[in-house]
């Protein structure tokens, strides 16, 4: 019931790592610190903690969230029966009221994807793209765990809701400083050659 809290994770193999491991190239190498990262957070005592994920285009974002999730969901973090839900901010540029109305449907909360995702893991890919509404409400929910509809006083409980937000290298400075667990993916040419030739070898299997 205290902070800080001093916890470690296990040394040992496990299906979880091996399922994590298949689907991801620099396990041990440029990915190592990110990939323990992720971990941390997703087996964090009592709670998941809300990870932001900051990369150049191109560097596997959603590749490397897909990931994590199979991680949460193998370790039994995330309810079985719940799929990952995810949005790019980048489709909805010019539409910004349907894009606040997909994630928090301030007039049926429970079929928001904040609802939807309870118990599961949500993924809000290029979250700096977020008009001031939408960055307002999201920012309540990371300080309560609560999105709020339009009626006075009217709420809906996501505490169990894992997010996970995206935004380029540039983007993350105002949400970093609510969000307590950053990933810093590694670009695609700063990688070593060794595994630049596995992702070329696996992008080319049929």
């Amino acid at each position: 019931n205290t902070r800080p809290v001093l916890y470690f994770l296990p040394q040992k193999e496990s299906k979880e790592i091996y399922n994590v491991g298949k689907i991801l190239i620099g396990l041990e190498g440029s990915l190592a610190n990110a990939i323990q990262v992720a971990k941390a957070s997703i087996l964090y005592p009592n709670k998941s903690l809300n990870i932001l994920v900051t990369a150049k285009p191109g560097s596997g974002t959603t590749h490397f969230v897909y990931a994590m999730y199979l991680f949460g969901k193998d370790a039994g973090i995330f309810q079985a029966d719940k799929p990952l839900y995810k949005i790019n901010c980048r489709h909805y540029k010019d539409n910004a009221e349907k894009l606040n109305d997909i994630l928090f449907k301030p007039d049926d909360m429970e079929k928001s994807l904040f609802g939807l995702a309870r118990g599961g893991m949500l993924f809000i890919d290029n979250v700096d793209l977020l008009d001031s509404t939408g960055k307002s409400k999201l920012s309540s929910f990371l300080e309560s765990g609560i999105i709020f509809g339009d009626i006075n006083g009217q709420s809906l409980d996501c505490n169990k809701t894992f997010l996970t937000v995206s935004c380029g290298p540039n983007g993350f400075a105002e949400l970093s400083r609510k969000i307590p667990m950053i990933i810093k993916l590694p670009s695609l040419a700063s990688r070593p050659i060794k595994e630049k030739i596995a992702l070329n070898r696996k992008f080319h299997q049929k």
